[in-house]
This record gives C-alpha cells, sequence and structure tokens, in this order.
C-alpha cells in the first residue's frame, strides 16, 4: 500500500507543480513539468492503438 500512496503523491506532486508553476508566471516549465507525465501515456496510447491496427501474431 506504502508503494502506491508514494506513486499518488509523485503524481501529484508532479501536477501541483504545474499549476504552481503556472500560477508564477513560468509557462514553459510548467508545460516541461506536465510532459513529465504526458509523454509516457501518449507513447501507451500508440502501443495499444498499433496492436489494435496490426494484428499481431502472440505465438
Amino acid at each position: 500500500m506504502g508503494l502506491w500512496l508514494g506513486i499518488l503523491a509523485a503524481v501529484a506532486a508532479v501536477i501541483g507543480g504545474g499549476i504552481a508553476l503556472n500560477a508564477k508566471g513560468q509557462r514553459r516549465a510548467a508545460i516541461g513539468l506536465l510532459l513529465v507525465l504526458a509523454v509516457p501515456s501518449i507513447a501507451y496510447a500508440l502501443f495499444i492503438l498499433l496492436i489494435l491496427i496490426a494484428h499481431p501474431r502472440w505465438n
């Protein structure tokens, strides 16, 4: 359970940091920080889309 709380705390810190940086007027830094979460999510979505389109053989 501690691992999950740590992961959720890290996600909350990234999102909170992005909001705080944006509020202080540092928009580029906020976008860069939020890209830490966005890039792996987009890569995973593209991977799933590739699996759905390509119909690979798993044997």
